[in-house]
């Protein structure tokens, strides 16, 4: 498991998170993949939809 502390960014009228190439590699992401996110206390997992 790797582990980074990212910024998040304004995108228009959205939020954004430039990903690592490692981190999308290792949570096999890809571009347009739709993902869900869901929180537990202050830490966001991402679960494929």
């Amino acid at each position: 498991m790797t582990e980074v502390i990212l910024d998040i960014k304004a995108w228009g009228n959205n939020l954004g998170v430039r990903l690592p190439a490692s981190i999308a590699r290792e949570a096999h992401l890809i571009v347009d993949r739709r993902v869900r996110l869901s929180n537990e206390g202050s830490s966001y997992d991402r679960a494929s939809a």
